[in-house]
């Protein structure tokens, strides 16, 4: 199931600290993981997926219209490759179009190349920085799983 809600910090550090190995560089080599999920608890859009356990993640911050920022995508090792960070950034991308952003810009490390290639095919261009332009000429994003 996915959806967004407003997410508990203690949750969100549950599944950072869970999917930390999966970024590169690993996430807590970055960032205090405890700060940052109480950040993301209380400033940002979050987008999960998952009953009992948050599965998967998707962290928007929407403060400033028109650009909007995806500061975490992530999914637990053991449910990757099963569409929940597609379905996820489908549902995140839709409703900030609906919110009136008309840009979305991520990080991503160059060799993250599973991640690269699912944001390159939801359309996002660019390299460190990928920006996908969610205008009104652009394609509506939807994904039947949601």
């Amino acid at each position: 199931m996915s959806r967004a809600a407003k997410m508990g910090a203690a949750d969100i550090l549950r599944h950072l600290q869970a999917c930390d190995t999966g970024f590169s560089p690993r996430l807590s080599t970055r960032v205090d993981l405890t700060a940052y999920a109480e950040k993301l608890a209380a400033q940002a859009l979050c987008f999960a997926h998952g009953e009992g356990a948050l599965v998967g993640l998707v962290a928007v911050y929407a403060n400033q219209p028109p650009r909007a920022f995806i500061s975490n995508v992530s999914v637990l090792p053991a449910y990757q490759g099963q569409g929940i960070a597609q379905a996820l950034m489908t549902q995140a991308l839709d409703h900030l179009r609906g919110m009136g952003f008309t840009d979305v810009a991520l990080e991503v490390a160059e060799d993250a190349l599973p991640a690269r290639k699912l944001y390159t095919r939801l359309g996002f261009r660019g390299s460190d920085v990928m920006v996908l332009n969610l205008g009104q000429d652009a394609p509506l994003v939807s994904d039947p799983r949601l």
